[in-house]
C-alpha cells in the first residue's frame, strides 16, 4: 500500500523515482533520438536556410568567422570588404561550393529543386557529390561560396561546423545535423532535469509536453542555429518557472546553473536571442515577489551567476552592433512601397500572424510543408487551454504577466517586421519567436499548478497528463508521418502507399523511420507521464530554516518541541 502526498506523490515503494543522472541521461538520449530520426528523414538541405547556414558552419569551423568579403552594394558580382551587405563569401573546400542554394537561372534538377514546391519530392535533386557547372577551384579551394549568414554569431556554428574538418562529403553534412541534435538535446535534457529534481509542481512537465512543439524536434536535427536558440529558451523558463515560483528563499545551486548557462548561451546564439532574454527576465521577475526576489539576488553564487549573463549579453551587444548581425538577406525581395502607409504596414504584418502561429508548431522545409490540421488543432487546443487555465488560477499579478506574455507573442513579431518592411519586405518567421514562446506554457503550468492540485486532486491531473501526453504524441507522430510523405511523393500523392512505392526514401528507409520515430515518441512521453506519477525528487523540497530567535534553543522546525510527559 502507498499514500498520496499533498503534492501528487506516492509514499512507499509502489513508484520508484530515478535519480537526477539518470533522469538527464535518459531525457537526453529520448530528446537526442527524435530530433535526430528527423535528421535522418529530411533530406539534405530541405531545413530553412540550410544551405547557407551550412556554408556559414564550415567557414567558422575554418576560421573565417565573419566572411572573406560582401557583395557590393553598386555591383553584385563584385566582392568587397566593407559594405552593408548581409551577403558574405567563404573560400572553403570545392565540396561546398555544391551546397550553395541556387538562382532562378540554375537547372531544374538542382539540389533544392523541391523547394518551396510541395507537390514535388525530393527526388527530383542531383547527388550533392557532383556538380552541375565548373567551379573556380584552387588548392583545393572554391572561390566563392556564399552565405547569407556570415554576420550571425560564430558559437552555435563553431561547434556544428567541426565535422567540416572531415574533408567534404555527405557524410560531414549529416555529422553537423547530429552535432546540432545534441546541442539542442542538451538543454531540453536539462530543463527535464531541472523540472524533476527541484520542482513540486507536476504540472511543469506539462507545461513542458506543450513547449516542445513539433517544430522544437525538427529544428533540432537540422543546421539551423534556431534549434538551439529554442531549446535553450526551454531550459531557461523551466528552470526560471521553478526559482522564482518555487525556490526565491532557497535557491539550489544547480537550478541557478541551469538558468545561467541556458540564458548566457541563448544571448550568444542569434542576432535578436539577447532580446528574449531581456523579455524572458521581464515575465520571470513579474512571477516573482519582489522581497524574497531581492533577498535572493543577494545571494553570491546567484550574484556571480547573474554578472556572468550580463557579460554574455554584452559581448552579443557589442558583436551584433560591430557586425551588423541584424542585417538581412531576402533574396529578390523588394521593400514596401512609400505610397503605403504605417498603419496598412503594421495591419498587413498583425494579419501574418496566420503564418508565425502554425510555424510555431510546425511548418517544416522552406515554409513549403504544413502538418496535417490535427496536428495544429490538438496543439492550440493544449496551449489556449494551458495559458487560459493559468490567467484564471494564477493570481491578478501572474495572470498579467500571463496575458502581457501572450499580447508580445503576436505584437513583438508584427514591430520589428514592420520596421524593416520599407527596406526588405515583410521578413518573419513563427521559429524566431520561439524562443520567447516557449515560456508561456511554462509559466501558465506555473502559476496554475498548486491550484489545479488543490481542485482536482492528484489522481485526475495524473489522468490528465496521459490525456495530454497521448495527443501530443499523436500530434508529433502525424506532423513527421506528413513531412516524410512530402518528401516522397509530394502533398498530391497517395496517403499511405508511398510507404511501399516512395519516388524519395531515407538512407533509413520509409517505414525504418516512422517506426523509429514512434519509439522514440513513446519513450518521451511514457517518461513525462512516470516522471509526473512518481511526485517530486528528494531536492524538490525547500530546506528548512530556523527563525533567528529560535536558533540554538533547540526549538527549529527540524526538532519540533517535545511533548510533556504528564498525562
Amino acid at each position: 500500500m502507498s499514500a498520496e502526498t499533498p503534492d501528487g506523490g506516492r509514499r512507499g515503494n509502489s513508484v520508484r523515482r530515478p535519480s537526477g543522472r539518470a533522469v538527464f541521461a535518459l531525457s537526453f538520449l529520448v530528446f537526442f533520438g527524435a530530433s535526430a530520426i528527423w535528421s535522418a528523414a529530411t533530406p539534405l538541405l530541405a531545413a530553412p536556410d540550410e544551405p547557407s547556414q551550412m556554408v556559414k558552419a564550415a567557414a567558422v569551423a575554418h576560421g573565417e568567422w565573419t566572411a572573406v568579403c560582401y557583395q557590393s552594394a553598386t555591383d553584385a558580382n563584385s566582392c568587397v570588404a566593407n559594405t552593408t551587405s548581409a551577403l558574405g563569401f567563404e573560400v572553403l573546400p570545392s565540396f561546398y561550393d555544391m551546397i550553395r542554394a541556387p538562382d532562378s537561372t540554375d537547372p531544374p534538377h538542382s539540389q533544392i529543386c523541391f523547394h518551396t514546391r510541395p507537390a514535388d519530392p525530393a527526388s527530383c535533386a542531383r547527388s550533392l557529390n557532383r556538380t552541375a557547372t565548373p567551379t573556380e577551384v584552387q588548392d583545393g579551394l572554391t572561390k566563392y561560396v556564399w552565405t547569407y549568414q556570415a554576420r550571425y554569431p560564430p558559437l552555435y556554428y563553431a561547434i556544428v561546423g567541426l565535422p567540416s574538418h572531415f574533408g567534404g562529403s555527405t557524410i560531414d553534412l549529416y555529422l553537423m545535423r547530429l552535432v546540432s541534435a545534441a546541442l539542442a538535446a542538451l538543454f531540453l535534457a536539462l530543463s527535464l532535469w531541472a523540472l524533476s529534481k527541484y520542482s513540486r509542481n507536476r504540472l511543469l512537465l506539462l507545461g513542458l509536453v506543450v513547449a516542445v512543439t513539433p517544430m522544437v524536434l525538427f529544428l533540432g536535427g537540422v543546421v539551423n542555429s534556431s534549434g538551439l536558440e529554442i531549446a535553450c529558451g526551454v531550459a531557461l523558463f523551466s528552470s526560471g518557472a521553478v526559482l522564482v515560483t518555487e525556490r526565491l528563499e532557497d535557491a539550489p545551486a544547480g537550478l541557478v546553473a541551469v538558468l545561467v548557462a541556458s540564458a548566457s548561451t541563448l544571448e550568444l546564439v542569434r542576432s535578436l536571442s539577447p532580446l528574449w532574454v531581456a523579455l524572458s527576465a521581464v515575465a520571470l521577475v513579474g512571477f516573482a515577489k519582489g522581497a524574497a526576489l531581492g533577498r535572493l539576488l543577494r545571494r553570491r553564487f546567484v550574484l556571480l551567476g547573474g554578472l556572468l549573463v550580463v557579460a554574455c549579453g554584452a559581448a552579443a551587444i557589442v558583436w551584433i552592433v560591430a557586425v551588423h548581425a541584424t542585417d538581412v538577406y531576402t533574396g529578390a525581395a523588394a521593400g514596401i512601397p512609400s505610397s503605403t502607409g504605417e498603419a496598412a504596414i503594421l495591419r498587413t504584418s498583425f494579419l501574418h500572424n496566420a503564418f508565425y502561429l502554425p510555424d510555431m508548431v510546425g511548418i517544416f522545409g522552406w515554409f513549403d510543408t504544413r502538418a496535417p490540421a490535427v496536428t495544429y488543432l490538438i496543439w492550440y487546443a493544449l496551449a489556449i487551454g494551458l495559458a487560459a487555465v493559468g490567467v484564471v488560477l494564477g493570481g491578478r499579478r501572474r495572470g498579467g504577466v500571463l496575458v502581457a506574455m501572450a499580447l508580445a507573442i503576436l505584437v513583438v513579431p508584427v514591430l520589428i517586421s514592420s520596421s524593416q518592411a520599407r527596406q526588405h519586405g515583410y521578413v518573419w518567421s513563427g521559429r524566431d519567436t520561439l524562443p520567447f514562446a516557449v515560456g508561456l506554457p511554462l509559466l501558465a503550468a506555473a502559476a496554475a499548478g498548486r491550484p489545479l492540485l488543490e481542485r482536482f486532486g492528484a489522481a485526475r491531473l495524473r489522468r490528465l497528463m496521459v490525456v495530454v501526453a497521448v495527443l501530443a504524441g499523436v500530434a508529433q507522430f502525424l506532423a513527421f508521418y506528413e513531412a516524410l510523405r512530402r518528401y516522397a511523393v509530394g502533398t498530391a500523392g497517395p496517403i499511405f502507399g508511398f510507404l511501399l512505392h516512395p519516388s524519395w526514401h531515407p538512407a533509413i528507409g520509409i517505414v525504418p523511420a516512422l517506426v523509429l520515430e514512434f519509439l522514440a515518441l513513446v519513450a518521451l512521453y511514457g517518461m513525462l507521464v512516470a516522471l509526473f506519477g512518481a511526485g517530486p525528487g528528494p531536492d524538490a523540497e525547500p530546506a528548512r530554516v530556523a527563525p533567528r530567535e529560535l536558533v540554538g534553543t533547540g526549538l527549529t522546525p527540524e526538532r519540533p518541541e517535545p511533548a510533556t510527559a504528564s498525562r
